[in-house]
């Protein structure tokens, strides 16, 4: 299949880590797609839904995780324990090319955007949140506007009136720095200075899901529309995080 989320990294202006993936629509988001379309009353016209595609999360699940060694010790065993996901699994089988066993609904093993705390699962901590608005380029909280609405493109080939397919592009940046967690809790030092205990020095994310505005943001397990798993992309301080997702008719 055709690629159609790209991700890429950089430290110092320099990339790094590129993946090339293809994603799967799960049950949810395909009913998302159909009921979006949908009228349930006209004259005058009334659609089924008004909701929209507003957030990412990325999580260290998936079968695209190489790094079961260093996700199933601590911190990151205890900060994210597997099988707190409703399958129950054993925190590495998502699989987006197999998306019905398990049944894929949300991400497996999600990883926070700001709070929870070293030492405890972050799945229990109520002030946690999990998605981040895309295309928010900057900001460390959920509650930020989009900087710019999703960007529809025809082919390479052809103008949009006339192109054959069309995609809608989103597009995120993370930026990393001192004092800002993109992942994880805290920030990314080991011996804190802020707290004087050791946190995760990196995050080695390897899923990641396209989720809905009508979704609580503080809940882990929000059900995600679009799921892709990855060979693991390691996070630290220095990341920079850019994210393409296209969505094609």
């Amino acid at each position: 299949m055709t690629p159609n989320v790209r991700i890429v990294t950089r430290e110092r202006g320099k990339v790094t880590q590129r993946r090339d993936v293809h994603n799967t629509w799960t049950a949810y988001g395909r009913q998302y797609l159909a009921e979006l379309t949908t009228l349930i009353t006209t004259g005058p016209d009334t659609t089924l839904r008004s909701d929209r595609i507003k957030y990412i999360g990325f999580g260290i699940g998936g079968k695209g995780q190489n790094q079961l060694g260093m996700v199933n010790s601590a911190p990151w065993s205890v900060t994210y324990p597997a099988g707190a996901d409703p399958n129950a699994t054993t925190g590495n089988q998502y699989d987006d090319k197999f998306p019905i066993a398990p049944l894929i609904e949300t991400l497996e093993r999600p990883v926070n955007i700001f709070g929870g705390g070293i030492g405890v699962s972050a799945y229990d901590a109520p002030t946690s949140g999990w998605v981040h608005s895309v295309f928010d380029v900057s900001a460390t909280t959920i509650s930020q506007p989009f900087s710019h609405p999703p960007r529809v493109i025809g082919n390479e080939y052809l103008p949009l009136a006339t192109a054959a397919k069309s995609t809608l592009r989103f597009f995120a940046q993370f930026r990393q720095g001192v004092g800002v967690n993109v992942f994880g809790p805290a920030t990314y030092f080991i011996n804190d200075p802020w707290t004087g205990v050791d946190d995760i020095v990196q995050m080695p994310i390897s899923e990641a899901g396209l989720f809905l505005n009508s979704v609580d943001p503080l809940d882990p397990f929000s059900s995600v529309v679009a799921y892709v798993t990855f060979p693991t992309v390691q996070i630290t301080i220095d990341t920079d995080l850019e994210i393409e997702w296209d969505v094609r008719f």
